[in-house]
């Protein structure tokens, strides 16, 4: 009986076998890395038992079958690093059981389906680097198990939801790299995940006004990427104060001022990566890179 295939980064290659459709007992199909390309396996009836699919890191085109909502125990679906295009299924979240789904690197596009934010077990989700567009939706603060929420390079515009704060498990936050405007909603610092933020990208977007004082509040934050936006005004001391911080990246805004108080001992001693624009309008003498 076969319940397990499990053949990571071994220089595999060619299509997948229509034979895999067949297997009663599969749980676990793992293929990722490798060369494999043509169209995803399509499953069947006979794989309901199956728990994790990972084919990420290959080159499968097509579409993502229908088919992927059939097995009911599924909680891990990692098809990252293709060439998928069209859109998302709902059929994937038939099931309620999902966990992790990681689609991201693809040619994916249209609207996130209505049952994906329905999908209650869904602990990561990974949309990056695909082509969704349109504006984040609120909708996300019904996920009130997710931890992690990558959302990087897929074209959102509008402003950043506040309701996205709301979620008390949330640890990993990335939007960077899209069109999204507006200030930094209050929710950030009044919302249940302040208590939980350890990741917070917001690079590379088209967010304005000034840095709050109360970023000292996210007490368990090690990276904070605010970077290449149109933040202005000077960078508040309390940052200093977030003993945890590892990475800081503010460059390429409008800040001006003094931000020495970054380069105490007990805080420049631990942080790996320090970027501002301290050629000219920000004084730092401890920034690992200067703008």
């Amino acid at each position: 009986v076969v319940t397990s295939i499990e053949i990571v980064e071994n220089g595999l290659s060619g299509t997948m076998p229509t034979e895999l459709s067949e297997l009663n007992y599969l749980e676990y199909l793992d293929l990722s890395h490798n060369y494999l390309k043509g169209p995803l396996p399509v499953l069947s009836e006979r794989n309901r038992d199956l728990r994790k699919i990972n084919l990420s890191n290959n080159t499968f085109t097509g579409t993502i079958p229908l088919s992927y909502g059939i097995p009911d125990k599924l909680r891990t679906l990692e098809l990252g690093h293709n060439k998928l295009t069209g859109t998302i299924p709902s059929t994937l979240f038939t099931s309620g059981t999902l966990r992790h789904l990681l689609l991201n690197d693809n040619f994916l596009t249209g609207e996130l389906p209505k049952e994906l934010f329905e999908t209650l077990s869904l602990q990561q989700l990974h949309l990056g680097d695909n082509d969704f567009g349109g504006e984040i939706s609120s909708s996300f603060e019904k996920l009130r198990g997710l931890r992690a929420l990558f959302l990087p390079n897929t074209g959102f515009t509008g402003s950043l939801p506040g309701s996205l704060f709301m979620l008390s498990e949330l640890e990993y936050l990335s939007i960077e790299g899209n069109k999204v405007e507006g200030t930094i909603p209050t929710e950030l610092f009044d919302g249940a995940s302040k208590e939980s933020l350890i990741y917070l990208n917001l690079g590379f977007n088209e967010l304005a006004g000034g840095m709050s004082s109360r970023f000292a509040e996210l007490t368990r934050l090690q990276f904070l990427g605010l970077n290449d936006n149109y933040f202005t005004g000077t960078i508040p001391s309390s940052l200093g104060e977030i003993s945890s911080l590892t990475k800081v990246f503010l460059q390429n805004n409008a800040f001006f001022g003094n931000a020495n108080f970054m380069c105490a001992n007990d805080i420049s001693e631990q942080l790996g990566a320090l970027e501002m624009d301290c050629k000219e309008e920000v004084t730092c003498s401890c920034c690992t890179f200067c703008n």
